[in-house]
């Protein structure tokens, strides 16, 4: 895996820096040749926010060329490959996604681990719903901020096990909420719909729940499992040798 993560500042105040700041070309002028940047990258999250909703300290919106360019000359140069429902990619703009994951996989953990281990708790589905709503609740003033952060460059998306080709896709941001006309959030179930791009090529067009689970013994999703392959996915794949468990 690899995240890659560059920062400019402009060299005058007026434009939303900071006095003695230097620019990153001028930063780099010692160098004999021209700097290039080319990343590839497995399951990385991602590590930009994006610069639509970056603000100056006065609380505006920063209209900064050397970064736009900066921006430009990494996306131009920089490819992530995503398997299947891999969450981590998924972070931190595709709120929702994470949060489906988050509700799936916590009575798992809880039913697996907690309740083995704790020989006087007996699980109970409604103790698990809620400790999870405690702790979405608990990280609630981070979405704002983590809903900004977008991919760039290019990624590249394979569905399954059985595609051989990916799909180049791009990130345009974490699905939304469906308002009505008067900007109300629409409730269906007692759970908002979520309104997410019918176009296969955006990211945000993929769910969580539109994936296949592996079965436990009882066949009951195996959410855990399952997110843990599609993150090793590539790692598993590029590996000249795997070892293996050998019973005494």
């Amino acid at each position: 895996q690899a995240s890659i993560g560059i920062q400019d500042e402009p060299d005058e105040p007026e434009q939303g820096g900071f006095e003695g700041s230097v620019p990153w070309k001028k930063t780099l002028s010692h160098l004999k040749e021209p700097l290039k940047l080319k990343t590839v990258s497995f399951a990385a999250p991602m590590s930009t926010i994006d610069r639509e909703n970056v603000l100056d300290r006065f609380d505006e919106f920063m209209h900064n060329i050397q970064a736009d360019t900066l921006l430009e000359v990494v996306s131009s140069n920089s490819v992530n490959f995503v398997f299947s429902c891999d969450v981590v990619p998924r972070a931190y703009g595709h709120i929702f996604y994470i949060n489906d994951v988050i509700r799936a996989i916590g009575p798992e953990l809880v039913r697996n681990h907690v309740s083995q281990k704790l020989s006087f708790f007996d699980y109970d589905e409604k103790i698990s719903t809620a400790v999870i709503d405690f702790i979405l609740a608990r990280t609630e003033p981070l979405v704002d901020v983590a809903a900004s952060f977008r991919h760039y460059g290019a990624l590249l998306y394979y569905g399954d096990l059985s595609t051989t080709t990916p799909t180049e896709i791009e990130d345009k941001g974490p699905a939304l909420l469906k308002r009505d006309s008067d900007d109300n959030v629409i409730i269906c179930d007692k759970k908002p719909i979520i309104e997410r791009s019918e176009n296969e090529q955006h990211f945000n067009h993929y769910a969580f729940d539109q994936y296949e689970m592996e079965k436990d013994a009882k066949g009951r999703p195996n959410y855990v499992a399952t997110l843990l392959k599609a993150h090793s996915h590539f790692p598993m794949s590029f590996a000249p040798f795997i070892s293996e468990k050998v019973d005494p």
